[in-house]
């Protein structure tokens, strides 16, 4: 990593360590052919439409390597830190990776883990089920099935506030009795109740 670029401060820990996993690549592996995939950030409305219509694909994995095998005909490696998880579009390119003959994987936080699983490819290729995706969690490593792979490694959502659940019934029941002009008095019940919820609530 450049130290001295005024950039660097603005990167996530995603980009460090695919920052660090690219430097490590191109020293150790000269001929290897492989890319890193720019899918991530925010987009203008002409630069989605331009991703879009120059077939761009949502989803594919921040590491494509070129390297066929006797197991597979390639690598397809998406990095993760902290509690992120995947996409639906990053695991649905995981899985028909691996259905169409690649080896899909997911390594989070750690970039030598990241290494050694694209080390082990090159030098012997890795050896696993033909429905799995290789998960890597703090070195240790796992076979997700194919059928398991979005409830294991699709993004968790945050669980929802009953108060805020509340407050879209109501809204809804409210949009569907009077149209998109809900009444002052609507908003005024709302208010009401989120006062009367606080007058009730024990005091510590």
């Amino acid at each position: 990593m450049d130290r001295t670029n005024p950039f660097e401060k603005y990167l996530s820990k995603e980009d460090v360590m695919q920052a660090e996993i690219a430097r490590v690549l191109s020293l150790k592996f000269p001929d290897l052919l492989w890319w890193h995939t720019a899918n991530e950030g925010k987009r203008t409305p002409y630069e989605q439409y331009k991703f879009k219509t120059l077939g761009g694909k949502s989803g594919v994995s921040d590491f494509v390597i070129l390297q066929e095998t006797n197991f597979s005909k390639g690598l397809m490696l998406e990095i993760k830190c902290g509690a992120n998880g995947c996409s639906a579009d990053q695991v649905d390119f995981l899985v028909r990776s691996v259905q169409n003959g690649y080896t899909g994987a997911v390594v989070y936080d750690f970039a030598p883990d990241a290494l050694d699983l694209i080390t082990a490819h090159i030098n012997q290729g890795i050896g696993i089920p033909s429905d799995g995706i290789i998960l890597v969690k703090k070195g240790v490593r796992s076979v997700i099935g194919l059928e398991d792979a979005k409830k294991v490694l699709l993004k968790k959502s945050k669980a929802e506030k009953p108060e805020k659940i509340a407050k879209e019934l109501f809204t809804a029941k409210a949009l569907a009795k009077f149209g998109n002009s809900i009444p002052k008095s609507a908003w005024a019940k709302i208010n009401e109740q989120k006062k009367e919820k606080k007058l009730q609530s024990p005091k510590g």
